[in-house]
């Protein structure tokens, strides 16, 4: 019964190469994709970072506690850059890419519950999400 179960051999394949010029239409778009993700991704955390204060003090109704969200964001760049080029080393840009980008959306998700519910402190950990996902 065992022999019956003996999995078969399969042999890997490459794929063909890629003559030049579809190498260098897939390098153009993939560099357009990563243009356009960063500019929108930065264009949210310069939002992120003045309206995190104006907000902050409107929520909390003191303007001492107004820079308590760009610091949190600053801390997670700190975090973030580490982090996030730990997994680089590891698995690769893209996944780098991928988890920055996850934890860009989930802490500008955090940042707009935090206004509509009057949340400070789930606004301090979404702008610190915003700014692991800059690191």
């Amino acid at each position: 019964m065992i022999g019956a179960m003996r999995a078969s051999r399969v042999e890997a394949t490459t794929p063909p190469p890629l003559d030049q010029e579809t190498l260098q239409r897939l390098r153009r778009r993939a560099t357009r994709v990563i243009f356009a993700g960063v500019a929108l991704g930065t264009t949210g955390l310069f939002a992120a970072f003045i309206l995190g204060p104006l907000v902050a003090g409107d929520i909390s109704g003191s303007t001492e506690a107004a820079g308590i969200p760009a610091a949190a964001g600053v801390a997670g760049v700190a975090v973030g850059a580490l982090f996030l080029s730990s997994i680089m080393a590891r698995r690769g840009r893209g996944a780098g890419l991928e988890a920055g980008y996850l934890l860009g959306v989930v802490g500008a998700v955090l940042a707009v519950l935090a206004v509509e519910m009057l949340s400070f402190w789930l606004l301090l950990a979404g702008m610190l999400l915003i700014g692991v996902a800059h690191g």
